[in-house]
């Protein structure tokens, strides 16, 4: 066990599910926990057909100010870590789009 990921979306899924019981639905609680899960799950399916070469080219294309936020999040910061990576080094953006309607690895890599 070293992130305690599925222990915390439980608390917070539990956490947001009293609140909801409690103001007869309504919270923002499960709301922000569904956004995030669903941005965990966007991020898996751009990664899911990533070679090892892939992510390696990943991290080359990495500019120095662009590999801060990858010590500065976590893993359950994933909004956070995605917003910073995107504003250091746009690029980013259009690369996970690409992956993710291509179904695929990097289409070319010597042009990326």
């Amino acid at each position: 066990m070293t992130t305690v990921g599925g222990i915390v979306t439980g608390l917070r899924g539990a956490l947001g599910v009293a609140e909801a019981m409690l103001n007869g639905g309504a919270g923002g609680k499960l709301r922000a926990l569904r956004r995030e899960l669903d941005l965990h799950l966007l991020i898996r399916r751009v990664l899911h057909h990533f070679t090892q070469a892939d992510y390696s080219h990943l991290l080359d294309l990495l500019s120095a100010s662009a590999r801060w936020p990858l010590s500065a999040y976590t893993r359950d910061e994933a909004g956070k870590l995605l917003w910073s990576l995107c504003l250091r080094q746009p690029r980013f953006l259009l690369l996970g789009l690409r992956s993710l309607l291509t179904n695929g690895s990097f289409p070319d890599r010597r042009h990326t």
